[in-house]
């Protein structure tokens, strides 16, 4: 019998997945919303869940597993300044993810990780791909119904929401993204 195996391994070392674990928390804890593999956001999610619920207690002792978990002081403060008052009368079921198609180039299942009820100005504060003064995501190149975009970081999916949702962009113009 296969006893006690109850996470999945990720093809890392136990060292390494704590320390992906912990940059993860503290990403989604300042946007609020982050993209990564499903595996990786369906991992996550009962990692967050049980960081709000510490927040939500408040007292030394949460907030000291708390920044042994996270690792981020900024981040630890944050959770449990704003994520403690905000979920105070929800009762679990932080956290949602949301599949968002494939990777191009492994074709790994990508996913949206988010918190319910997030402040949606949170996602553009410090984050280099979706601040105005960093290079917009998509470029039109041509007015072809299938490839009107050059793909710079997101998949073709989202490429094709682009195209749906703003259907006249002209030549050479630059789009940025935002998956709100």
């Amino acid at each position: 019998m296969a006893h006690a195996i109850a996470h999945r391994k990720l093809n890392r070392t136990s060292a390494h997945r704590k320390a992906m674990f912990a940059n993860m928390a503290a990403s989604l804890i300042q946007h609020e919303q982050i993209v990564t593999t499903l595996p990786k956001a369906k991992e996550l999610k009962p990692i967050m869940d049980k960081l709000v619920t510490l927040a939500k207690k408040g007292d030394l002792a949460s907030r000291r597993r708390a920044i042994a978990q996270v690792r981020n002081k900024d981040a630890v403060s944050k959770l449990f300044e704003v994520f403690g008052e905000r979920y105070r009368d929800r009762n679990g079921g932080y956290t949602r993810v949301l599949k968002a198609g494939f990777r191009h180039g492994d074709n790994a299942p990508v996913a949206v990780i988010e918190l319910v009820d997030r402040d949606e100005e949170a996602m553009r504060l410090n984050s280099k791909p979706w601040t105005s003064t960093s290079r917009s995501c998509l470029t039109v190149k041509n007015k072809m119904p299938r490839w009107t975009v050059v793909r710079r970081g997101f998949s073709l999916v989202a490429c094709k929401l682009v195209l749906r949702l703003q259907p006249q962009l002209a030549l050479g113009e630059d789009v940025a993204l935002n998956l709100v």
